[in-house]
């Protein structure tokens, strides 16, 4: 079956039970997982507003007994969940395998009175009781929030870390399929984005000219999300849009609201709020039939993630009724997107700039890892 690129994926590997690593036996385990790891998991969903799909893979076999599934399910899943409870060998086994593919989102758990064979002390370990699930609940759901928005922070240059391997070798390089899963984070020519090549895919934006001379796209304000994203409006403005009004929101991704409150997120804040004062007295004034436009630009697309966060800002403090158009500048991953649609220029009112979707789309990727201003373009 194949996955919706929309939805997250974690791997639950941990005893099955039949042998002797949980008092109760399968019932146990199952209890643990059901109850635990599984309603953890519902509660991280509710809140990053992302479907998360939990498989598990428990020991049935015998030991050193790894297929070829449970290896690919280590290194694509968003998260795994490793219960060492019981010290079984296959989970340290499948939990090696995944400390040396992937940098991030792996969660260590055991019961209360486990001890482990090596020094975890810098490493996240939760530590449950069985009769108090509610509490592991809680500490699995912070987990997958936070690993989630440090892997999906569109503005972050560098990527969080909870791998032993990636702890130590720094510039480790995993490759899958021919590609390089973790490239080395070196800011050099071969992977940096340079000025010249930002000012081309600038170039490339004359479609906006004559719609924006004849009047029929007149933005009253172009929005840059900070920092990239108001770079990158600031250079749009100055080539097509002479005299309109560039306004800058300030996405706060350290919040901790903007991280775990379902209501909350990245814009708002209190400087995004002043920043927008002038286009609500704009719209008031606005004559009858016509509309707020905004053109919102953002250097990156990694998630999808902001993009909905900001258009989901600007509708609920200045209406439903706003005309938006959402310009990125590079997308490496064009499935989030859809966080947009209707909204990119090829999309736009009926297709307004009589562009080919699939050939913009196409221009929005790259083959760098940096922009020149020390911005982190890959997503995950």
């Amino acid at each position: 079956m194949e996955r919706d690129r929309d939805e997250l994926m974690c791997f639950t590997i941990m005893p099955s039970g039949l042998h002797g690593e949980y008092k109760g036996g399968i019932d146990e385990s199952d209890y643990v997982y059901e109850h635990m790891i599984k309603v953890g998991l519902a509660r991280a969903s509710e809140k990053i507003k992302r479907n998360i799909s939990s498989v598990r893979e428990v020991d049935r076999a015998m030991p050193g007994s790894i297929t070829n599934a449970i290896i690919k399910s280590l290194c694509h899943s968003d998260f795994v969940i490793a219960d060492l409870t019981g010290r079984n060998p296959n989970v340290f086994l499948e939990l090696g395998i995944r400390y040396s593919l992937c940098q991030i989102g792996t969660v260590l758990l055991r019961q209360e009175g486990e001890q482990l064979p090596f020094d975890i002390a810098s490493f996240k370990v939760i530590t449950y009781n069985k009769f108090r699930p509610s509490e592991a609940e809680h500490s699995i759901a912070e987990f997958i929030i936070n690993v989630y928005a440090s892997a999906h922070a569109e503005h972050s240059a560098v990527l969080s870390n909870d791998s032993p391997v990636y702890e130590a070798i720094d510039k480790l390089q995993i490759y899958v399929n021919g590609i390089n899963k973790f490239e080395t984070m070196e800011s050099t020519a071969a992977v940096t984005m340079s000025w010249d090549e930002i000012m081309e895919r600038i170039g490339r934006l004359r479609f906006y000219e004559e719609p924006y001379k004849g009047g029929t796209f007149k933005p009253n304000a172009l929005i840059g999300i900070t920092n990239g994203g108001l770079i990158m409006a600031e250079l749009i403005s100055r080539k097509y849009f002479h005299g309109v009004p560039l306004i800058s929101l300030w996405a706060d991704r350290w919040s901790p609201d903007a991280l775990k409150n379902a209501d909350a997120h990245y814009f708002t804040n209190k400087y995004a709020r002043a920043a927008i004062e002038p286009l609500k007295e704009l719209k008031r004034e606005l004559k009858k039939g016509e509309q707020l436009t905004l053109l919102v630009i953002d250097d990156n697309v990694a998630s999808g993630t902001t993009c909905q966060y900001v258009v989901r800002f600007l509708r609920d403090e200045l209406g439903a009724d706003i005309r938006v158009l959402f310009h990125p500048i590079v997308c490496k991953a064009p499935q989030y997107l859809s966080a947009v649609k209707g909204m990119l220029p090829p999309e736009f009112e009926n297709n307004l700039f009589a562009l080919d979707r699939e050939k913009f789309i196409e221009q929005l990727k790259t083959s760098k890892s940096m922009f020149p201003y020390d911005k982190d373009i890959r997503g995950t």
